[in-house]
């Protein structure tokens, strides 16, 4: 949670000092663990800066393909396009688009 009011704060100071029309599309919880932490997390995240800023439903389950991916200097689309996260990359891309 510290992490995400500190990145809030930075970007509304940019915004304030160079850059007033700079805006985020919202925040991608990534790097998750199936458990009820986890769960937890998001759902504080939503409660706290819902309102500030667009939490996105789809979130990127945690997976060693993504660092297999990152080794092999390719993305995970070509090396696991079948996986959860490269599947909510998707929908969340079709939902920017969509927006």
């Amino acid at each position: 949670m510290l992490g995400v009011s500190r990145l809030l704060t930075s970007i509304q100071a940019v915004k304030q000092e160079a850059n007033p029309t700079l805006a985020i599309l919202g925040i991608i919880p990534t790097r998750v663990t199936r458990t009820v932490h986890a769960r937890e997390v998001i759902d504080r995240t939503k409660e706290e800066v819902g309102r500030e800023c667009h939490i996105f439903e789809h979130h990127i389950n945690e997976s060693v393909r993504f660092a297999e991916a990152t080794g092999q200097g390719t993305t995970v689309f070509d090396i696991a396009p079948e996986i959860e996260g490269a599947q909510a990359y998707r929908k969340i891309a079709k939902e920017i688009i969509h927006a």
